[in-house]
């Protein structure tokens, strides 16, 4: 039954088809023409005085300047027109083609040419002022005006055009399937958004053109030199999202507003760290003086041992919920506070806050774990988590402190960015007797993970982890009266993810043996997201090359997203796993929240 359900939530996640938006044609919708509001009536007017008619071949393939004088973007279409020598032949079949393609995203307007329907939402502004981004929100329509290639949706326009369809503008829509809908709402084929920083003398502008049809994105990222001024940053990232490169003057790589919380940085990992230590220390003292004879014989026997003897842990458990569902296919993910317990590079690639709570029933056995993920500086992530595991006849408890640090080169490094990362972790175990043969006894320990994630493109990484590196425990047996320390095997994990889409999501995971007993492990998992606020998942996971080895874990899952366009979400994620040993089944329950 598990299986057919896991089979029947695969089915809906490709097999229903995402309602398509009807468009609203500019030609027959009530703001169609747009009407200006008095908070736009100077913009309308400005922007009408530089407003020039283009030729309709030019539609298709725009090709901008900067000028040197206004640094502004200017159409040069026409000026190029004689140059062009187009027969009107040719111009009637090039206009007819693009009407062809493109029938609900072009306006016929008297006098002129067609235009591309572009939708322009307000910039944000992360570290100026509020009247910065309205003020060069206002600079940008004059720019596109300028072009006179654009039938424009502005701020007011497009909320007014969602409000007589009966919706409301989501707040802090940046997301892009958020833009994407509201494009196709209001019948535009383009949209432009993005946002203005001023980061002590200097301005950094990012704009993104979304192809609202193909949903496919031309980004731009650039910052001023000291001194430039914003309405140059801001046409230079203008007509290099048009294709116009000419503009590199003055001009660098915009990485984003700095970010400083290395204070919090400090303290939480002194928090978390300093409670471990205290805890393990403790914990390992309560035994007294009980347990004082060593066991070098045991410590040296495993110096020369060529097998990882397949330490039982429960931090190599998948605990959260969402990366369970993706049969633990994470090595190339851990973006968020999930990926505090997978791979610490992902630290590096962390967009804002975020923290996670979880509970799993596996085995008879219950684990609690909460972790916290957050952006040091641009460059620095770092992340916490805390694992307890406990058996319901209280016999066994383990505690894991995690503090989980990523540093990302921003330079493209043959394809892109590259991020490194290192987790430093304290763990304290206690056995109890249960019975008069029950062994008794405490350990604690400590161990590192490695990491490195890799960004390919814009949709795919590579993430690679080298777990335990080193792991030991050292154990004290109250039973036996007698002391050693047990190493835990390094693994070696390699993953890629791939994002085809604003909704799909692949990922795989492998786990290549180092030692002659350890397994290689292969897994994957797929999502797809549903109007934003329903996710589903599926992920199979299979050890191979091991002729005893012929069991599957099949794992499935769904999330539940609320408050996405708030920029303070919260997410509810749930997994269920089967594996054909017909083991008992294992469920994790997972609350996360962004802000």
């Amino acid at each position: 039954m598990a299986l057919l359900g896991c089979v029947c939530i695969a089915s809906l996640a490709f097999g229903q088809a995402h309602p398509a938006a009807q468009p609203v044609h500019p030609a027959a919708h009530p703001v169609a023409q747009p009407v200006q509001p008095a908070a736009q009536a100077a913009v309308s007017q400005e922007a009408a005085g530089a407003h020039k008619t283009v030729d309709a071949a030019a539609v298709d393939e725009p090709k901008e300047v900067v000028s040197g004088d206004s640094a502004q973007v200017m159409d040069i279409a026409a000026d190029e027109s004689a140059d062009s020598a187009k027969s009107a032949g040719e111009a009637a079949a090039q206009e007819e083609s693009a009407k062809e393609e493109e029938p609900a995203a072009v306006a016929e307007s008297a006098g002129s040419g067609p235009k591309t329907v572009l939708g322009v939402l307000l910039l944000e502004s992360a570290t100026g002022p509020a009247e910065l981004a309205v003020g060069m929100t206002k600079t940008l329509i004059e720019n596109l005006n300028a072009m006179g290639r654009y039938e424009m949706y502005y701020p007011d326009d497009i909320s007014s055009a969602l409000e007589r369809n009966g919706e409301r503008t989501p707040a802090g829509c940046r997301d892009p399937r958020c833009v994407n809908d509201i494009g196709k709402a209001i019948g535009a084929l383009r949209m432009i958004y993005g946002s203005i920083d001023k980061n002590d003398e200097r301005y950094g502008v990012r704009l993104e053109m979304m192809n609202v049809k193909s949903g496919g994105i031309e980004t731009v990222s650039v910052e001023g030199a000291p001194g430039v001024p914003a309405k140059d940053v801001l046409a230079a990232a203008l007509a290099r999202v048009h294709g116009d490169e000419s503009a590199t003057a003055n001009l660098s790589k915009y990485y984003g507003p700095p970010i400083n919380n290395i204070v919090e940085l400090l303290w939480s990992t002194v928090a978390v760290q300093g409670v471990g230590i205290f805890y393990t220390l403790i914990n390992y003292g309560v035994g007294g003086s009980e347990g004082s004879r060593d066991m070098d014989g045991y410590t040296g026997y495993n110096k020369n041992e060529k097998l990882s003897g397949i330490y039982a842990s429960s931090n190599q458990i998948p605990v959260f919920a969402r990366p369970a569902a993706l049969a633990n296919a994470y090595t190339a993910v851990s973006d968020d506070a999930y990926g505090v317990l997978y791979n610490p590079a992902g630290m590096a690639w962390v967009t804002k806050r975020d923290a996670v709570i979880a509970y799993q029933s596996r085995f008879g056995m219950d684990l609690i774990a909460a972790s916290y993920a957050n952006r040091a500086t641009r460059e620095l992530g770092f992340g916490q988590a805390i694992l307890m595991a406990t058996d319901r006849d209280g016999a066994m408890t383990e505690m894991y402190f995690v503090s989980a640090f990523g540093y990302k080169f921003n330079q493209d490094y043959l394809f892109g960015p590259v991020s490194v990362g290192a987790s430093v972790k304290f763990m304290g175990n206690t056995v109890r007797a249960l019975s008069p043969d029950s062994p008794y006894g405490q350990s604690y320990g400590a161990g590192l993970d490695l990491g490195a994630m890799w960004e390919l493109s814009k949709n795919i990484r590579y993430g690679l982890l080298l777990r335990d590196l080193p792991s030991a425990n050292m154990w004290k047996n109250r039973t036996t009266g007698e002391r050693y320390s047990e190493s835990q095997p390094a693994t070696l994990h390699m993953g890629g993810s791939y994002k085809p889409g604003y909704s799909a999501f692949l990922t795989a995971d492998g786990q290549i043996p180092i030692y002659a007993d350890q397994p290689w492990v292969m897994a994957g998992g797929i999502e797809y997201e549903f109007f934003r606020m329903l996710a589903l998942r599926i992920g199979l996971q299979r050890e191979i090359l091991n002729d005893d080895a012929g069991w599957w874990k099949i794992t499935c899952g769904a999330g539940f997203k609320f408050g996405v366009n708030s920029g303070r979400d919260m997410s509810l994620d749930l997994a269920y796993e089967y594996n054909t040993l017909d083991l008992f089944p294992v469920i994790n329950v997972s609350v996360k929240a962004g802000f």
